[in-house]
């Protein structure tokens, strides 16, 4: 789950703030894809590709005040989701693909 260490209390957002909550997510992904890795599909790959946009478009706009914490978690929950579809083709059916940041 994402802590909230983003805002502080004088609601500045830190892209490092971001960065390691974004770090916690690829952490996440990699403890359930485990440590052998194969590319998935390039359409599968697509979709993480376009998932990584939508996270670091999020990630400018949120540093400048430009959307709400709640859109940059969902986005980060959506990263993750793809990555874990794109895993559980590849890899093993037992991936949680339906896993949330809010779980």
């Amino acid at each position: 789950m994402i802590c909230t260490v983003a805002a502080d209390m004088d609601n500045v957002v830190r892209a490092e703030d971001l960065s390691r909550e974004f770090e916690k997510v690829i952490e996440r992904v990699v403890g359930a894809i485990g440590s052998s890795f194969a590319a998935p599909t390039n359409d599968r790959m697509d979709d993480v590709a376009r998932a990584e946009c939508q996270v670091d478009a999020c990630a400018k706009a949120y540093v400048a005040g430009r959307c709400e914490r709640s859109l940059w978690l969902r986005v980060l929950d959506d990263y993750e989701k793809s990555w874990l579809s794109a895993a559980s083709h590849v890899f093993r059916p037992d991936i949680p693909t339906a896993q949330s940041m809010a779980a």
